[in-house]
């Protein structure tokens, strides 16, 4: 229904002299990032123009603080728009890596703005500070086959629901703007704006969790799966089901959780190449008022 065009994704392009990482890369909240699945499944995983300071500690311990693009990580709905960041997202990891594996904490602030937004007497919307925290862990198992790895993550968020892997408006994130399950088309948002003018950040948390087994050296299976759930406040819900922002007949939402489980078995006759399946269901419960 319009017009064609063409685009460039970038997929990553970085510069790391010592400790420093500059460009665009895997942002430094993520941790397992997809690392077993095709399809996509809850959690972060997105590339972002970031700056970074890696430090190195002795026993496997090291620590980042990073600057990365908040406005790809904005997911927002409803009139009006949100943009125009006076800083980066402040994302900070502390990390352990060890023979049997990594454990990761993860941290991050995001501005929320509500560009386009007056509250009754005219004034411009305040920005609200989101953030998102999260613990990971990887756990090598060789005891039952070498290769074999079990990942385990929870996090939670306010005002943040990227750092969840739910949507972002940048070209880097696994979802982009909009989150799909089937054929339906979900809108979520950081925020909801009320009448009086205030933004009331969208909470949420999701746990993420899969397996990787090694039957032979060639043949590979993996089974993944995650758990998520988004809050609206009281008073965004009321606004939701009012059709003031976010509407159901437009594809939008209110408070809801999901499950995501899949499977794939991947043969690689050589290395560099995969040949495999994968199953991914996906159920989404969506409150009724």
């Amino acid at each position: 229904g319009g017009a064609g065009g063409s685009g460039i994704n970038l997929a990553a392009a970085f510069v790391q002299f010592g400790p420093i990482t500059a460009g665009r890369a895997q942002s430094f909240f993520d941790f397992y990032a997809d690392a077993l699945n095709y399809g996509p499944i809850r959690g972060s995983d997105a590339v972002v123009n970031l700056l970074a300071y890696t430090a190195t500690f002795g026993g496997g311990f090291s620590a980042t603080l990073a600057l990365e693009d908040g406005l790809e990580r904005q997911q927002f709905a409803g009139a009006g728009g949100s943009g125009g960041h006076e800083y980066p997202d402040v994302v900070a990891n502390l990390a352990l890596t060890q023979a049997w594996g990594t454990i990761q904490l993860s941290g991050a602030l995001h501005q929320t703005t509500a560009v386009g937004f007056r509250d009754p007497l005219g004034n411009r919307v305040d920005d609200k500070v989101g953030y998102a925290i999260q613990g990971g862990l990887k756990l090598n198992l060789p005891m039952l086959a070498a290769g074999d790895v079990l990942w385990v993550q929870a996090a939670y968020a306010q005002g943040a629901i990227s750092y969840l892997g739910y949507g972002g408006n940048g070209s880097g994130t696994t979802w982009g703007s909009n989150s799909r399950v089937g054929v339906i088309d979900v809108v979520n948002t950081d925020r909801v704006v009320t009448a009086l003018g205030t933004q009331k950040l969208t909470t949420g948390y999701a746990i993420t969790a899969g397996l990787l087994h090694y039957w032979t050296p060639t043949i590979r299976q993996a089974v993944y799966g995650s758990y998520s759930r988004l809050d609206y406040a009281a008073v965004a819900e009321s606004a939701i089901i009012a059709g003031t922002i976010n509407t159901r007949a437009t594809g939008g939402t209110v408070d809801s959780s999901e499950v995501r489980i899949g499977t794939n078995l991947i043969w690689s006759p050589v290395a560099g190449l995969d040949i495999g399946v994968e199953v991914l269901y996906a159920q989404r419960i969506q409150r009724d008022f």
